[in-house]
């Protein structure tokens, strides 16, 4: 038997090297974390900034930051995928539609791309699964608009395979909700040959109430829904599960957050424009209000808006001073909007307002001329229903009695 002798010394090294070599393993573990941590917050602060200079729309700013994001952090989708967000908010409004679709969907594919990448070496990367979900829907709902519905069918097919994948790995992931959420309520909403190509492919059928809880539940809880969710609720409300004190509810919040945002601004007006012509009512000084927020955003940024809201808006203008008892300025609006605007069916309308202004102050002869005019207008579908809840609203009076029964051919009353 062999008996093996340390001194004292040998010992006193040995405790001291192995306490050595643990401090250095937890200094480089804190090392790590912490610049890992670093990272992740370095990340989390540009790409909260170029969202929000987005969302305060200053385009520019945020393509800086988001080209930044991009060359320091070139594996991760997140800002390739709202450049993509980007250019499609501009083309929602500005003239040249068809050029701002094409840059999303070059950025969108961009982003699927590097989220296949990184779902090569990690096919369980929730992240990446909910990015391309994400892009591929979008993809999918501009080919909608182009009336490319098998395109747009395969498109949603994949994506909705991403995003339940997604959801599956990781349901307490809230942004995967809003993806979840707006694939529902478009799919819900979708024209008849894209329900017909949901019964080919296995694609999901939409539950429009569904999505409407999954859009509340990422806008509460998401980290980058947010910023999307407020303005996609509104237009729920307005267009789909028709509820306007809803619809106001996330519309106003949006634009107390983000005032210049022209494009939730516009969702804001149709608002306006939705509830009077179904209600006969709405909050008129906000609307024109709202209006000359809009004419302001714009001729500030010497933006080129689409015509069609241009006139649309130019109308309510006159209208709102109309229903405010703004006479003379409603006057002046809608007799250039129908000298501008001949072929713009809003015009039967505008003819009726001007004959009830005239016929307000006692000038039959200029009334029954606006009449007249407004009569060619009066075989519009579209307009048909709201000519009628005309005729049917309460008379206030005399000379009211007298313009609407000019145009409806309603019989005076004593």
């Amino acid at each position: 038997m062999h008996v093996i002798y340390i001194s004292y010394t040998a010992i006193k090294k040995l405790i001291l090297i192995v306490t050595i070599k643990r401090v250095s393993l937890l200094i480089f573990i804190g090392l790590i974390t912490a610049v890992t941590g670093y990272a992740r917050a370095d990340r989390d602060s540009l790409l909260l900034t170029s969202v929000d200079a987005m969302m305060h729309e200053r385009f520019q700013e945020a393509e800086t930051l988001m080209e930044q994001f991009v060359r320091k952090y070139p594996e991760d989708p997140v800002p390739v995928f709202f450049r993509g967000v980007l250019y499609w908010r501009q083309g929602s409004y500005m003239s040249g539609r068809r050029a701002f679709d094409a840059k999303s969907n070059d950025y969108w594919k961009k982003c699927i791309e590097i989220c296949d990448s990184n779902l090569e070496e990690d096919a369980d990367d929730s992240y990446s699964l909910f990015f391309k979900g994400g892009a591929l829907g979008l993809i999918g709902t501009n080919q909608v608009m182009r009336k490319k519905y098998v395109r747009a069918g395969i498109n949603a097919y994949k994506g909705i395979r991403n995003l339940q994948r997604a959801f599956e790995l990781d349901p307490g992931y809230w942004d995967i909700y809003y993806g979840m959420g707006l694939y529902h309520v478009v799919a819900a909403n979708t024209p008849g040959v894209v329900k017909f190509i949901q019964k080919i492919l296995p694609i999901p059928t939409g539950d429009q109430d569904l999505g409407i809880e999954y859009l509340k539940i990422s806008n509460e809880k998401g980290y980058f829904a947010p910023y999307m969710a407020n303005s996609l609720l509104g237009f729920c409300f307005i267009y789909y599960d028709t509820n306007y004190d809803s619809a106001y509810f996330y519309l106003d919040d949006e634009l107390s957050e983000y005032p210049e945002n022209v494009s939730t601004i516009i969702l804001a007006l149709n608002l306006h424009a939705h509830e009077s012509f179904n209600t006969g009512e709405t909050d008129w000084t906000k609307f024109l209000h709202r209006i000359e927020m809009l004419e302001n955003r714009v001729n500030q940024r010497k933006q080129r808006l689409k015509d069609y809201y241009w006139q649309k808006f130019r109308f309510f203008k006159g209208y709102c001073y109309f229903r405010l008892e703004r006479y003379e300025e409603a006057s002046l609006i809608l007799n250039r909007f129908v000298l501008d605007y001949s072929d713009n069916e809003l015009c039967g309308i505008a003819y009726l307002i001007l004959g009830g202004i005239a016929d307000l102050s006692w000038q039959r002869v200029h009334a029954l001329t606006y009449y007249d005019k407004a009569a060619q207008y009066r075989n519009h579908g579209n307009l048909e229903h709201v000519l009628t809840q005309f005729n049917e609203r309460p008379y206030s009076g005399e000379s009211d009695i007298f313009y609407r029964g000019q145009y409806f051919d309603v019989p005076d009353r004593p």
